[in-house]
């Protein structure tokens, strides 16, 4: 599976945390951050998005995370789980009768 990208806001942040930019990379990117926070963007253009992953790449900031595996069920699981099914007990005799 190809892993998910993050956020525009959260990618933004790690460039900041990242203690890699230059000053006036950093002023630019708080800039940016500071105005998806505050909402008066709803996303990053082009032009500006290109300058995002060349600075990730310079800093060596991961822009993607590992999609989760928590769908996926292995065919152990499967058959834990209809063993305790399996194991639970049942009814006598139909319900309403005596």
């Amino acid at each position: 599976m190809p892993p998910v990208k993050l956020p525009q806001r959260e990618i933004l942040r790690r460039l900041l945390d990242s203690g890699k930019l230059t000053p006036s990379e950093t002023e630019a990117v708080r800039k940016l951050y500071d105005d998806l926070v505050a909402g008066k963007m709803g996303g990053l253009n082009h032009p500006q998005s290109v300058l995002v992953q060349e600075l990730c790449q310079k800093c060596g900031v991961v822009a993607n995370r590992a999609r989760p595996n928590d769908k996926k069920k292995t065919k152990d699981d499967k058959e834990r789980i209809l063993a305790e099914f399996d194991a639970m007990p049942r009814p006598k005799k139909p319900p309403g009768r005596r």
